[in-house]
């Protein structure tokens, strides 16, 4: 949990509230997201409402980098009109006024130009041989270099025709003044220069130009749809209510192709302890030291103000819970072990003869939410012990 999140338990109805909105959007959004009805309006809506979603779960819990990952998943809905859209409110008056001049005769140049084009976001910037163009060949020729005409009529050659076409990105502006300086973007544009020759073999077999194509067979459209079926189907299997199982040629199937997908996202159970560690250990001379915290003294088996804060970050908190599971699943793997062994290297390194660590016992405090109206259950569960010496 978060800071927000605790300041936001008073708000009960709205918390309920935004419960069904979260069952509501998980439950319709994935089928409605692909309505062939209205499909332009409810995708947009949808992978709104979903990203919000995540942006909510960011703020109200410690799950790391789930959030945002799902974000940039969303992301691969967005369609068309939404990116023309912005590419039209991002497009810098300049860049419709911009030619870039290379050399025709060759291919790596040419390239070169429309990758620039492409990855700076530069659509409305034309690209032509500096051949078809008397004014714009006799500057290749003077300077050796490509040039970037601006709207102005003005032409950049060589590196800072490179900041050129940065400066006129509508993303990537801020990068002009930061990349190279001039005098060592000249040294490399002329090893680029002296080397095209070279290139433009690799160019030719790498990036080879090719028709674009902007739809797919109706055999992978079909094989698309036979596998979103098959993942649908073996979703089901999963749901109790259904009372679906899968016979055994469909479960081959499912493990050859790695569709197998038991994700329950806490449902239905979701978590109800809060467990934060407390480590009670023993140096050589007798002294009592809080292991988890690193200082002198018995520790506190107080709660913390923010259970999450407890853990220096994500993967750390996962990680320990994987101990706390030991205490109560016979599957769990045995990482307390390595956790002791870990904890014995980390003290002992480089401490007074006396000082060094000795034995510690791992506890775990576990608080149990129950249902409002009854107060919370509070256990101390010890999971390890460990002697550092023998």
């Amino acid at each position: 949990m978060t800071p927000l999140s605790l300041w936001f338990r008073q708000f009960e109805g709205l918390l309920q509230l935004l419960t069904y909105y979260v069952w509501t959007l998980e439950y319709v959004g994935p089928i409605l997201i692909f309505s062939p009805l209205f499909h332009r309006q409810l995708r947009a809506l949808f992978q709104a409402a979903f990203m919000s979603m995540h942006v909510g779960f960011s703020l109200f819990l410690q799950i790391g980098l789930f959030p945002w990952i799902s974000i940039v998943m969303n992301l691969t809905f967005t369609q068309g009109w939404v990116w023309d859209w912005l590419g039209a409110r991002l497009r810098r008056p300049q860049v419709r006024r911009m030619t870039i001049f290379y050399d025709g005769e060759c291919d790596f140049c040419h390239k070169v130009c429309r990758l620039l084009r492409t990855f700076l976001i530069l659509s409305d910037a034309a690209i032509v041989p500096a051949q078809s163009n008397a004014r714009a060949l006799a500057t290749m020729q003077a300077n050796d270099s490509w040039v970037v005409r601006n709207g102005d009529g003005s032409e950049r050659v060589r590196w800072d025709a490179i900041r050129a076409v940065f400066e006129a990105s509508p993303i990537f502006f801020w990068l002009a003044p930061v990349i190279a300086p001039r005098g060592c973007g000249d040294c490399v544009y002329a090893f680029v220069a002296r080397n095209r020759g070279r290139f433009s073999p690799l160019t030719a077999r790498f990036l080879p130009f090719r028709p674009v194509r902007v739809s797919t067979a109706p055999a992978v459209n079909a094989l698309a749809a036979f596998f979103m079926a098959f993942v649908f189907v073996q979703n089901l299997t999963t749901v109790p209510a259904f009372d679906i199982r899968a016979n055994n040629l469909f479960t081959g199937v499912r493990e050859a192709f790695g569709l197998y997908q038991n994700w329950t996202m806490f449902a239905p159970h979701p978590e109800i302890t809060s467990a934060w560690p407390v480590i009670s250990g023993i140096l050589e001379d007798g002294t009592q030291v809080d292991v988890y915290r690193g200082t002198d003294g018995a520790p506190v088996y107080d709660k913390p103000q923010l259970v999450s804060r407890v853990y220096k970050n994500y993967r750390w908190r996962k990680y320990i819970s994987n101990i706390e599971d030991r205490s109560y699943r016979s599957d769990a793997p045995d990482f307390a072990l390595e956790y002791g062994r870990y904890l014995c290297r980390a003290w002992n390194e480089d401490t007074a003869p006396g000082r060094r660590l000795s034995t510690f016992k791992i506890h775990f405090q576990v608080e149990w939410t129950h249902p409002p109206g009854r107060e919370k259950d509070l256990s101390t569960r010890r999971v390890w012990r460990h002697d550092c010496l023998n």
